[in-house]
């Protein structure tokens, strides 16, 4: 093996060994851009887990959100009809100097229980409805930092392409002036060996 490296040496030319030294220089950078390139497109692939990920909890979160508010107006709706009856059985003690019918004393303490507890559950489903609303305003921040991140990452993933790109045309450009220049040479040694 030391024969052909001996030989090889004597036949090198220093223009070919700079030739070789630019075509392995463009090797290893096309190859240090491809490993670039697919960590570039994993991350860009954990990115996009990530949102999916993000994007269903906040479907969750948003779907939550709608029963609670159904829930909130259909309470709202009930205090609303029991405050009516409230306000009606109130007025009717007021207005009246006596109150003879025990069934109507009992109607009244039943609406004010009845509106002590509906007010009760509605403080309730209003502390619901603002914590989901805190919770979908951190999911919405989350989410938003993670297309931040997207972006950035298909960025880069542009500019790797655009880098192995650019070094695939050198490599093409390099390899058709070896072709051209090997066909110069044989062209000049013909014409010698005419002469």
């Amino acid at each position: 093996m030391g024969l052909f490296s001996k030989k090889e040496s004597k036949g090198t030319t220093p223009e070919n060994s700079e030739e070789s030294i630019l075509k392995n220089e463009l090797d290893t950078e096309v190859e240090k851009l491809q490993t670039e390139f697919r960590t570039k497109q994993k991350e860009l692939q954990d990115v996009t887990q990530k949102i999916q990920t993000v994007k269903e909890e906040y479907d969750d979160i948003v779907s939550k959100v709608m029963v609670v508010k159904k829930e909130y107006n259909q309470k709202k709706m009930e205090l609303d009809v029991v405050s009516r009856e409230y306000k009606e059985i109130k007025e009717k003690i007021i207005n009246s100097e006596q109150i003879k019918d025990t069934k109507s004393i009992e109607k009244f303490n039943k609406t004010e229980e009845n509106l002590s507890k509906t007010e009760e559950e509605l403080g309730k489903i209003t502390k619901e409805h603002s914590d989901l609303l805190e919770q979908i305003t951190t999911e919405q921040s989350k989410l938003h930092i993670i297309k931040k991140q997207q972006l950035e990452s298909e960025k880069e993933l542009e500019e790797a392409n655009s880098r192995l790109y650019n070094a695939k045309q050198e490599l093409e450009k390099k390899d058709y002036f070896e072709e051209t220049s090997i066909l110069t040479h044989k062209r000049k040694r013909i014409h010698s060996g005419r002469k």
